[in-house]
Formats: structure tokens, sequence, C-alpha cells
């Protein structure tokens, strides 16, 4: 009898509040049916803000047989409030270069990539010190004030702690205050414009990170799902 080929396993970390993903081999539509119905049940044991580990260095999976439904797996967990998204990858397998591609060109969340565990475990680590999920929204305007001056700039990335924003017209110095407005496009179920002040962390020639200030829940909740709603 030939060997029986390995597929996936979804181990949810109640202790350290961490859902991680092995899959391996060549995975085919009926197993990432089961990886998703196996998600469903272990992400309803973690509290929101959980990270997730997804090693993909034994995975053969086919881009026109998965790549896109092993995305809309990972929206999912999105969807359920995860904090980071790391990778492990083996760059000479297919699938990490078709999904390395796919999100340098598709506007979403930022995933974390590593080649092996431990380096998986420290990217969490390192992670604490920054302000959670960051998503990406191509070519998107900002509108700015500083005192009395007013910018324009495009967002690099966002999350519902803070933003980055190149191509400034006016760059403020470090530990300035600013008033933003990210307006999205007319959703009847979504945040269409959302502002709020902020300080600025660090700042270049043309471009700026801001911490945001005290927003409260239900802004945090509407930004957020807007967010994932733009990556979908």
């Amino acid at each position: 009898m030939g060997k029986q080929r390995q597929t996936y396993r979804i181990i949810p970390n109640i202790a350290s509040n961490r859902l991680d993903i092995k899959i391996a081999g060549k995975i085919g539509q009926k197993d990432l049916g089961r990886i998703y119905t196996d998600l469903r049940f272990g992400i309803a044991d973690l509290s929101p803000g959980f990270d997730v580990i997804t090693d993909l260095q034994e995975c053969t999976l086919m881009f026109l047989d998965g790549l896109d439904s092993l995305n809309k797996i990972t929206n999912f967990i999105i969807r359920n409030k995860a904090n980071f998204i790391v990778r492990i990858i083996n760059k000479k397998q297919l699938i990490s270069k078709q999904a390395m591609n796919l999100e340098a060109i598709k506007q979403g969340y930022k995933v974390i990539y590593v080649n092996d565990k431990d380096k998986a475990e420290q990217e969490l680590e390192n992670a604490k010190q920054r302000d959670g999920l960051r998503f990406s929204l191509f070519n998107h305007l900002v509108k700015y004030t500083i005192g009395d001056q007013a910018g324009t700039g495009t967002l690099l990335d966002i999350s519902t702690s803070g933003c980055a924003i190149t191509s400034a017209t006016v760059v403020p110095k470090n530990e300035a205050h600013i008033s933003i407005q990210v307006i999205f496009k007319p959703h009847p179920d979504f945040l269409e414009n959302f502002q709020c002040s902020g300080q600025i962390v660090s700042s270049e020639k043309t471009s700026f990170t801001i911490k945001f200030n005290n927003l409260d829940e239900s802004l945090k909740e509407n930004l957020w799902n807007r967010l994932v709603y733009e990556c979908e």
C-alpha cells in the first residue's frame, strides 16, 4: 500500500491565544472544505486578537485548484478578529511564489512571511511592539490637517490604531498632532468617511506614520469591518 498523504492540521492554542495551521501535500477542494469547517471550530475556542501561524513549507497546492480558496479561508480568519498572520513558506514551492505574487498586486491584510518556525515565533514576539493587523489599500487618498496647514497623501497601510502615509504634500514633525480623513466608496453597510485625530510617530521626506488618538470601540469596529470588506 502507498504511503497515506498528510494534508493538514489545525491546532488552537488557548493558552497563547494562537491558531497553528499546517498544510502539507497536494490539497484539493474537498480538503479545503474540511479545513474551513475545522477552522470554525478552532477559532471558536480563541479570543478576538488571536495570532495565526500557517506552515505551507510542504504544501504543493496548485493555483487554479486552491489558491483562491486559501485566500477565502484567510479572509474568514480575518473577519473573526485575527491579530497577526504569519506564513512559513518554502520559496521554491509554487504555492509560496503564487501567494506572495498575489499579495503584491491585491490590496488587503499584510502577511508576515518567514522560512521556519523559530522565525515565526520571533516575529510574533516582535509584533507585540506594533499595533495589530495592517491593511494595504492601493492608491487610497488621505486628507489631513496639521495646525492650519492642509495636506494630502496616499495610504501605505492602515490598522485600527494607526496608519502610514506616503507621497505627502505636507510632512509634519515627530510628535505633532494631526487630523485625518479617509473616504471610502459609498456602501450602505460599511463606514464611508473615517475621521480622527492622532499623533505623529515618525516622519521622513515624503512619508510619516500616525498613532490614532483614543478611538471609541464603535468606531474601531466600523473601521475594522470596512478594512476587512476592502480585502475580500
